[in-house]
């Protein structure tokens, strides 16, 4: 049986530890922050994005301005 739901999300940015990273830069990465109605499945965790190795914070922040500009809601949907 096919479902979807539907959320509304925003892009936040997140630098994680650099020994995280596998070397002297911290992971950076883009996470969804509830912004509205929530995906169930989202409801007892998160999801991010692990953005490649040298990608800047700033960077980083540019994406997700214009992600948020552009994304209107999160799907799932169950196969």
């Amino acid at each position: 049986m096919y479902g979807a739901e539907t959320g509304r999300y925003r892009f936040i940015v997140k630098e994680g530890r650099a020994e995280e990273g596998g070397g002297n830069h911290p992971p950076v990465t883009l996470a969804l922050e509830p912004a509205g109605e929530q995906i169930g499945v989202l409801r007892e965790g998160h999801l991010s994005l692990r953005l490649a190795p040298g990608f800047t914070v700033e960077q980083a922040r540019e994406l997700a301005r214009r992600l948020n500009d552009v994304v209107t809601s999160v799907a799932f949907v169950k196969y």
